[in-house]
């Protein structure tokens, strides 16, 4: 059966964000909220075995309400936002036990030791790829942020995800022009002055925006209702 992916269209996405654990009631109610598919954050799930944390990928597989829903899988590094730090050699061995239960996997360009083996790993399964770059601490350039989209491409990406900090108004139009130039990315702008990416960005092209179930993943990250609250607003 063919995987549910992202793509383009004309109505909203929102990605529900999996952090520690799966509750079902919590993923009833992200979807009741508006959720239209999941994130699942592997390297959330800390002080547990490989096997709970596939056990646990097989759970929200398994939910009927996410049937037609994409789960995005990913195994987040340390340096790039992820919680849990593992070697390069565990993040590739989770993303192979874990991408039989996703339709789409997220992982870092940055992951050069592994980026080419879990592409290989998602291909074979028929998932869609996101190559991703995020930083923390500023937005670059509009050139170099031209430069990893490129790369990201060469290296086999469907989507490439960028998210960066946003410290001062005019980062958001590094990143708005970005949306109006290039397709099939997903943009979020973090902190204070990004907070407005998470609504306005998908009106513009960007692929998903994330949203929140128990905690935030990210800074600047609303709860998925509020997200939909804010999408009825403004009409989209």
């Amino acid at each position: 059966m063919k995987k549910p992916r992202l793509q383009a269209g004309p109505t909203s996405h929102i990605s529900a964000v999996i952090m520690g654990s799966v509750d079902s009631r919590a993923v009833r109610s992200a979807v009741s909220a508006g959720a239209n598919g999941f994130e699942f954050r592997a390297d959330t799930f800390k002080e547990v075995s490989k096997e709970d944390v596939v056990g646990a990928a097989r759970r929200l597989r398994g939910y009927k309400a996410l049937k037609n829903r994409p789960i995005i899988l990913t195994v987040r590094s340390q340096k790039e936002g992820g919680e849990n730090n593992f070697s390069e050699s565990e993040r590739a061995e989770l993303f192979t036990l874990l991408t039989p239960f996703s339709d789409i996997i997220d992982i870092e360009l940055s992951s050069r030791t592994i980026l080419d083996s879990v592409i290989k790993t998602a291909r074979e399964t028929g998932s869609q790829i996101i190559v991703s770059y995020h930083n923390f601490i500023k937005t670059p350039a509009h050139a170099k942020l031209n430069k990893i989209i490129t790369s990201a491409r060469s290296k086999g990406a469907d989507i490439i995800k960028i998210a960066t900090m946003a410290t001062e108004p005019k980062d958001l139009k590094v990143l708005t022009r970005l949306l109006l130039e290039n397709k099939d990315l997903i943009i979020v702008a973090m902190g204070k002055y990004g907070a407005c990416s998470r609504i306005f960005f998908p009106m513009l092209g960007s692929l998903t925006t994330y949203g929140s179930i128990t905690r935030s993943s990210a800074p600047g990250q609303m709860p998925v209702a509020r997200i939909k609250e804010q999408f009825k607003l403004y009409g989209y």
